[in-house]
């Protein structure tokens, strides 16, 4: 305690902490580290702060797991030991209550048993104590040790039960402290309590050991459980465990005697828990044995339990059937029905449950639907063939056991095992429909109607899947046997299925009425194949059957007509030759009536033997017949023909001139049409798998060969002929020589060679390459100069200035965009140059000829002129871009947005542009940036080098450029123009300078001082017009719009616009203020004089109460002072009031409210003022008396002053400091002067002085004026005073300057002939002068004026003499 007391001192909650951490210590027997870890460790502290600081929790636990934890909610399972803090109240802990409110102790890991140890070993033997009993009632004590037994015997039977066990508490003997005791003797036996104390435990142990007997193992199926198998077998060890120790404590010693004693006592229990024994003996050995037998089943179930393979399952069913058999056949206690039923039932819900892992209800729609009904149907599978299994053995029973055969009813056993086989065939049959529907999604019906009824199967199917949504919706399981939601569900999807069946077989009749062929119905047919077999639509098609019929004889006698009327000329597929041509039509009629054929026969019998089927049968034999024959004559035909030509055409020469060429020289390849026909009327017979002739069939063998060389001489003619055709007259020198060799090598293909020709190949390969050679070269030079074009080209269509279409930019975040635009721009085009300089050295290279030669430089000029070009409509496409960017009429069509903003700004006094309209010295003005954009334009010239001299570059020709001068001599004209016409926007401003131009105080001031009269203040109504003429100027200013758009600029005038009509608010407010606070002022000052006066005439002088003459006499005083006051201002207060009001008015029609109190006040002053002078002139009357008696001795004091100041003046002329001793001022005669006159201002009363300053007689007229003017007297002027003050005045200026010249002097006086520097004495005394001349007039009439100015005058006559002593020609003899 004195350690927590001393704790208390520190932080409470650290007190707090401490207290816990030595409980833990104490405990634990731990290391002080591992409690200060747990204290503060961050999760650990949270917890104990929970507990100390939140009410609601109640409890703290600290374990070892390994290392001390903290934790307000009991472990799984407690370790060795365990410490518990427990709250004895809901409250917060404090160190003060930490000892009264919080209990601890610590248990094991076995908290029960531990418990019940305690009740036996501590708290039985306390209470049973008699030396605690004394004074207890008999009733009291046996009722406590009576709860304590029941309590200890509750304890023992819930450590039995968290052990799966039945445990027997024993009752209570004498000297016994718990169950274990026994009884007594004799003495016990005629004990009447304690025989009912026995009987109470005998009525205990029936309860316990008929719940044990009443334990059924189909209680888990009653509850709507779904039991498995192993759960069996777990019940009966269960329950064989708990029989077992049942029996062991019954015939245990301590309950035998029990049991003894009840019967030697005759009790009425005994005989009924002598049965209850036997029964338990008998339920012991039924258990035993049932664990016995059912024990081998226990590997099958735990693989039926843990299968992961669902189709393998099937191995298991055989050997847990026959097991089955076995038990029943062998088994004493387990052959009864009810067994083997909840047997076999929780074997379904087994194989239930595997089925549901194997087919999950929530992924049956998430799978594709073919993997879902081949998973249904393995489930079906799997579960038929566990009632197979079941059939069979139980079949077997009327030979393994004929006295007790399986008489089980089928739904006993497989009740819910055939809901769920139901509801997997509805499944099934949903997934089915499914798979069947999800065809239509690519059905695509032709015909007439077809577009309408592919939309209306989109719609079906569309319809379709809506209701499968709806089914995926629901949010059950579907495969939980037990939620009959799904049987409503599936029938509602089952009706809207056969509404779509109904729709679907319409559309697929009206769309067989629409097939024009039978070709186009089977089609039709084929489509939906799967949903034919639907009963409903299978039924409306049957009708269809004799009209498909039909229809195909209609389409036999359309095929009879066509090969009628075609035969003749048949209708050849593209580039099929005449003869095949034709057998591959007619095989084709022969294809579209064969195939519809086949499929009639395959239909219903009866129709195909009807007359009408029998003639269609007719004429199809015919017609097949003689399509067959043409297909023959046909064939022949083309043999005859094919004989005729002869191998002469291959004789022709290879080669031939193109006769009526655009240009002179063109070939072409000589290969007669005639051996071209031939070959492919082979090629296409061979395809249709028919026998050509011999010769035909030889040429045919070099066909490939033919083919080879007739396309390699047409590759070799095309290139020639195209080489003489683009060959421009600058490249024909480069490549002369090689053409003539090539005209050389193709004669012999015109005069000597033909088809039938050895080394044709040879001979080709050789001019292949030459030509090749010649054509790679000049496609390479003409593809650099298309290379050197395209770069060029693209060069103009990246401009060199571009912007966001419809944003408009700021000068400065443009110029940033354009700066890097252009020097991307010029990166690019100085790439491009560098490989335009690469492409012309490339065609050099490949060309191989010299760069001096003339047929070169020609070339180079060529290309040169290209690149000028080039540069030339680059420039010209930006500019016109830019053109279109600032020409108002080209903005004006396009409606375009302007490209740049400005603001136009007050600076005030000037208005200014941010940035420059124009030009500025740091080249920031948007005519500098419109500038450097076309100089940026035209300086491209300068990133390239020239191409024909290979030096300088090309900026001289675009500098000259007629185009480019002419496009930027244009563009100037409009940014000019455009630029006049926003300095004159900005001109339209300066109607408005006055607002900031004029000072507004000094305004006011002018306009009081102009508009008042006799000092008072202007009439109201001047008023009312200089703030309406401002209210004016700001609605027109508002009126001002805050953008303006004058061509490609955008002008932001809000600053401006917000610059005056702040400079307008302030002159309206100037106004305003200036008379509302005339308003506010005066009833300010007039009340406050008011209340002042009215505490004033509350005094009264005359009193007879006990004061001194002079208290009386300042109060005299006090209320003359307020009757002149009130005097004064009285004409001027009487007219003021209707002035205010009228202002108030005037302000309130401009917005401006004056604040209630000044108003009220305004409204209350007439009367309160009125009510003051009221009251003066009753008090004025009261004290006339003393007034006129104080009014006299004023009088008095005044003559007598009069001559005092009269005598004064005297003085003052006499002592003032008007005049020097001698002609001229000394230093010494300053300080004397000044001495005389600060006397006169501020000195006292001296034997010279004898009336002492000038201030005191100042103070003192001035006292009797105001006196004099209190009691209404004549006020005395006092002349010689008010002169005296005013010499005063003008000696010390007079003084002053005296003292600055003569200090000048003499220090001027100590200068050195040397050094003295003549023109600034010259120039210094000048300036004093002038000075002296400054002084007031008044200065003037004294001596001492006079003498200083000639003394000044003097120096002025004698300093140019000094100049010319000091001139360089004057020498010693001249100062002799």
């Amino acid at each position: 305690m004195g350690d927590d007391a001393g704790a208390a001192k520190g932080d409470p909650y650290e007190t707090l902490l401490a207290w816990f951490s030595a409980r833990v210590l104490t405990s634990f027997k731990c290391k002080p580290e591992a409690a200060e870890a747990l204290i503060r460790s961050e999760a650990n502290a949270a917890v104990i702060a929970q507990f100390f600081n939140d009410e609601e929790c109640q409890r703290v636990l600290v374990y070892a797991a390994p290392d001390l934890t903290a934790t307000v909610s009991p472990p799984e399972k407690f370790k060795k030991k365990t410490l518990c803090f427990l709250k004895l109240n809901q409250c917060a802990v404090t160190p003060g209550n930490v000892n009264k409110e919080v209990i601890y102790g610590d248990f094991g890991d076995v908290p029960l048993e531990h418990l019940s140890v305690l009740a036996q070993e501590v708290f039985l033997p306390m209470l049973c104590n008699p030396r605690n009993q004394v004074g207890w009632p008999e009733v009291i004590t046996k009722e406590v040790v009576e709860n304590l037994h029941k309590f200890i015997a509750n304890v023992y039977v819930t450590i039995g039960q968290t052990k799966g066990k039945t445990l027997l508490p024993l009752p209570p003997t004498e000297g016994s402290s718990g169950p274990g005791g026994s009884g007594g003797g004799d003495k016990g036996i005629r004990d009447k309590d304690k025989i009912h104390v026995l009987e109470s435990a005998i009525v205990t142990w029936t309860r316990q050991i008929k719940g044990v007997l009443k334990m059924d193992p189909e209680a888990a199926l009653k509850e709507g459980l779904n039991p498995g198998p192993l759960t069996e077998l777990e019940f009966w060890e269960d329950k064989a465990a708990n029989l077992n120790a049942i029996h062991d404590q019954l015939s245990g010693d301590k309950i035998r005697k029990v049991v003894k004693v009840l019967e030697v006592s005759k009790s009425s229990y005994y005989p009924a828990f002598h049965r209850l024994c036997k029964e338990v003996a008998a339920a012991r050995v039924e258990a035993n044995d049932n664990v016995l037998f059912l024990k081998p089943l226990d590997r099958y179930f735990q693989k039926l339990n843990l299968a992961d393979e669902f189709p393998q399952m099937t191995e298991l069913f055989k050997p847990i059937m026959h097991t089955v058999l076995l038990v029943w056949k062998h088994s004493h206690h387990y052959n009864s029905p009810g067994r083997i039923v909840v047997l076999v039932r929780e074997i379904c819900n087994d194989l239930i449950m595997q089925s549901q892992k194997f087919v999950v209800g929530e992924e049956i729609f998430a799978v594709e639907p073919p993997e879902a009904v081949e998973k249904l149907k393995t489930t079906l599978k799997v579960c038929g063939t566990f009632k197979s299994y079941y059939f069979d053995y139980k079949s077997k029973t009327q030979q393994e056991t004929p006295e007790n055969p399986w008489r089980f009813q089928n739904s006993a056993l497989f009740a819910r095992l055939d809901s769920f086989l139901e509801r997997c065939h509805d499944i099934l049959d949903l997934t089915q429909t499914v798979l069947q529907f999800n065809k239509l999604e690519r059905v695509e019906i032709g015909g007439t109607k077809g577009k309408t009824l592919t939309t209306s199967v989109r719609q079906i199917y569309a319809d379709f899947q809506t209701a499968v949504e709806k089914f995926k919706a629901v949010t059950y399981d579907i495969m939980d046997v037990e939620t009959k939601q799904f049987d409503d569900d599936f029938y509602e999807f089952r009706c809207v299925i056969k509404e779509l069946e109904r729709r679907l077989g319409s559309v697929i009749i009206q769309a067989f009425d629409d097939c024009v062929t039978v070709g186009t119905a089977f089609k039709l047919l084929d489509s939906f194949e799967g949903l034919l077999e639907r009963e409903i639509i299978s039924t409306d098609l049957e009708k269809k059957q004799i009209e498909l019929m039909r229809q195909y004889g209609m389409d036999l006698k359309e095929v009879q007509e066509i090969f009628t009327s075609q035969k003749a000329d048949p209708v050849l597929s593209k580039n099929s030759p005449p003869h095949a041509g034709a057998v591959y039509w007619v095989r084709g009629l022969v294809e579209r009536i064969k195939e519809p054929m086949e499929k009639l026969r395959g239909l219903n019998k009866l129709v195909m033997e009807t007359e009408e089927s029998k003639e269609i049968s007719k004429l199809y034999t015919q017609l097949t017949a003689a399509l067959e024959e043409y297909e023959r004559d046909t064939i022949d035909k083309w043999v005859k023909e094919s004989e005729s030509t002869s191998d002469e055409r291959l004789k022709q020469s290879l080669l031939a001139k193109e006769e009526g060429g655009d240009i002179d020289g063109l070939l072409r390849v000589n290969f007669d049409p005639m051996l071209v026909r031939l070959l492919r009327e082979v090629k296409y017979f061979l395809l249709l798998d028919v026998e050509v002739p011999e010769s035909a069939a030889k040429t045919y063998q070099r066909s490939e060969t033919l083919r080879q060389q007739t396309g390699n001489l047409d590759l070799i003619v095309v290139t020639y002929n195209n080489i003489l055709r683009s060959l421009l007259p600058v490249e024909k020198p480069l490549v002369e020589k090689k053409l003539e060799a090539i005209d050389a090598a193709l004669q012999k293909g015109l005069t000597t060679l033909n088809w039938n020709s050895h080394k044709i190949n040879d001979y080709i390969a050789e001019v292949m390459s030459s030509v090749k050679e010649l054509n790679n070269i000049l496609e390479t030079v003409k593809g650099n100069v298309e290379k050197t074009k395209k770069r060029l080209a693209k060069w103009e269509t990246n401009l060199m200035l571009n912007r966001k279409e419809g944003k408009t930019y700021e000068v400065e975040e443009f110029r940033d965009v354009q700066k890097l635009l252009q020097d991307k721009s010029n990166k690019e085009i100085a790439e491009g140059a560098a490989e335009i300089t690469k492409l012309l050295s490339a065609s050099n290279k490949i060309l191989n000829v010299s760069r001096g030669l003339p047929a070169w430089k020609l070339y180079v000029e060529y290309v040169n002129e290209i690149v000028m070009e080039g540069f030339s409509k680059t420039i010209l496409a930006s500019v016109a871009y830019l053109n279109d960017q600032v020409d108002p009429e080209i903005i004006t069509k396009n409606e375009s947005v302007p490209l740049l903003e400005i603001s136009l700004e007050l600076v005030a006094p000037d208005i200014q542009w941010h940035p420059e309209i124009g030009q500025s010295s740091n080249h920031s003005g948007v005519r500098d940036q419109f500038n450097s954009w076309v100089g940026s334009f035209q300086s491209i010239g300068t990133l390239m080098k020239r191409l024909d001299i290979g030096e300088g570059n090309y900026m001289m020709e675009l500098e000259e450029d007629y185009n480019i001068l002419n496009a930027v001599s244009t563009i100037q004209e409009v940014v000019l123009k455009n630029e006049a016409n926003c300095v004159a926007f900005k001109d339209s401003y300066n109607k408005y300078e006055y607002l900031w131009k004029n000072d507004l105080q000094t305004a006011l001031l002018e306009f009081v001082e102009a508009n008042g009269k006799d000092g008072d203040e202007p009439e109201l109504a001047l008023f009312d017009k200089e703030i309406a003429r401002y209210k004016a100027v700001q609605e027109e200013i508002q009126a001002l719009s805050t953008t303006s758009v004058i061509g490609w600029i955008k002008i932001d005038a809000k600053p401006i616009k917000q610059a005056l009509s702040t400079w307008v608010t302030k002159w309206v407010f100037l106004y305003t203020q200036y008379l509302g606070t005339k308003v506010n002022h005066s009833m300010e000052e007039l009340y406050e004089f008011m209340n002042k006066g009215s505490l004033c005439l509350e005094k009264d002088p005359t009193t007879e109460d006990a004061v001194e003459d002079s208290e009386r006499q300042a109060m005299l005083y006090e209320v003359m002072a307020l009757m002149r006051d009130v005097r004064k201002r009285q004409e001027k207060t009487d007219a003021m009031f209707e002035p205010l009001v009228a202002t108030v008015a005037l302000l309130k029609t401009y917005g401006i409210s004056v604040q209630d109190s000044v108003l009220k006040r305004l409204e209350e002053a007439p009367l309160a003022w009125s009510a003051l002078k009221k009251k003066m002139l009753n008090v004025r009357e009261k004290l006339s008396l003393m007034q006129q008696l104080e009014a006299r001795k004023i009088r008095d004091a005044s003559d007598g002053f009069g001559a005092k100041v009269e005598d004064f003046r005297k003085m003052f002329q006499v002592t003032a400091p008007v005049t020097v001793a001698g002609t001229k001022i000394k230093v010494d005669d300053i300080v004397p002067a000044y001495e005389i006159l600060d006397h006169f201002h501020h000195g006292g009363i001296t034997d010279k002085f004898t009336f002492g300053s000038l201030t005191t007689m100042v103070t003192e007229g001035a006292s009797l004026n105001e006196k004099q003017e209190l009691f209404e007297l004549f006020v005395s002027d006092y002349v010689a005073l008010r002169r005296s003050s005013e010499d005063l005045e003008y000696l010390k200026a007079l003084w002053d300057m005296v003292s600055s010249v003569i200090y000048s002097f003499d220090s001027w006086n100590s200068n050195l002939w040397d050094k003295i520097d003549v023109e600034f004495l010259m120039e210094e005394t000048k300036k004093l002068a002038k000075e002296i001349k400054q002084l007031h007039k008044g200065c003037r009439a004294y001596d001492v004026f006079k003498i200083l100015e000639d003394q000044v005058k003097a120096l002025l006559t004698s300093l140019p003499l000094v100049s010319e002593l000091h001139h360089p020609s004057m020498r010693d003899r001249h100062w002799k």
